[in-house]
């Protein structure tokens, strides 16, 4: 509802975690002409440091004997099917309103907004709402 694309997940029926991240990344391509413009510049700009999307030997070896040791590469994985499948398509469907410029939809802008989404936004469920 608040982001520029929001008729393009209600079509695409991209929802939840996907969609928000989706949201973001687009906002993000937007740069000036996005309401969110502001806040997406007090962002890191290389996005946040979540565990599930280091790649560094050293920063692995931080994992070693915790639930996320060896999960990295199969996250990895999953963030790069999902932006394949159901992500990188929508700049084609969509070429007009889809930012494309300087790398805006892209495998590492995705996996940006996702450090984003993930270090940011929380579930509350039934009984807590």
């Amino acid at each position: 509802r608040n982001t520029t694309i929001a008729d393009i997940l209600l079509k695409e029926r991209l929802g939840g975690g996907l969609g928000l991240i989706v949201a973001v990344m687009a906002e993000a391509g937007l740069q000036g002409s996005s309401k969110w413009h502001g806040y997406l510049r007090s962002l890191p700009a290389e996005g946040e440091s979540v565990p599930l999307l280091w790649r560094s030997p050293n920063a692995l070896k931080l994992l070693q004997g915790t639930e996320l040791e060896g999960k990295v590469e199969e996250h990895m994985a999953d963030t790069q099917s999902d932006f394949e499948e159901h992500v990188a398509p929508l700049a084609d469907r969509y070429p007009t309103r889809i930012p494309r410029t300087n790398g805006a939809w892209s495998l590492q802008a995705f996996r940006k907004a996702a450090s984003w989404v993930a270090s940011r936004a929380f579930y509350v469920d039934k009984v807590h709402k």
